[in-house]
């Protein structure tokens, strides 16, 4: 029984350990590619994170030469969200969870948001996992 506990204990430690942190400084410093999912080459996704927990998503569709670009709020937090909470934008330095929204969906009721969970980082390449499952992957760039 003994045993039992301890191999439940260390299971247990395992798996709320296995998820990563990562740091404001981190995604700030660098600009961030999409290479999962790969868009079978027609879109490239760029991510710029700003301190002021703004997000800059610009997308470039390649078979018609087309860009775009969307303003994200975005916070740090190590507990999964259920809404975007507004008053954690600024406090969190570090987290395991990535939670984004629209600007123009501010103060909207429901306000829908998103969040990707940070299951690793290796130096180069952070993976993520959005709140429905699909993994994504992001690589460093310079800024």
């Amino acid at each position: 029984m003994k045993k039992f506990i301890l191999l439940f204990l260390i299971t247990c430690n395992y798996l709320i350990c296995s998820s990563a942190n990562i740091s404001k400084d981190l995604l700030t410093a660098y600009t961030w590619t999409v290479v999962t999912p790969n868009f079978h080459g027609h879109q490239i996704h760029i991510l710029n994170f700003d301190k002021n927990n703004m997000l800059r998503w610009d997308v470039k569709f390649i078979t018609t030469n087309v860009s775009g670009a969307v303003s994200h709020l975005y916070y740090l937090t190590d507990q999964e969200p259920s809404s975007f909470d507004l008053t954690k934008v600024g406090k969190a330095t570090s987290g395991r969870y990535i939670v984004v929204v629209n600007k123009k969906h501010l103060g909207k009721k429901d306000c829908p948001f998103f969040y990707y969970e940070v299951i690793s980082y290796d130096g180069n390449i952070i993976e993520l996992k959005r709140e429905f499952g699909e993994t994504w992957k992001i690589k460093k760039n310079k800024k």
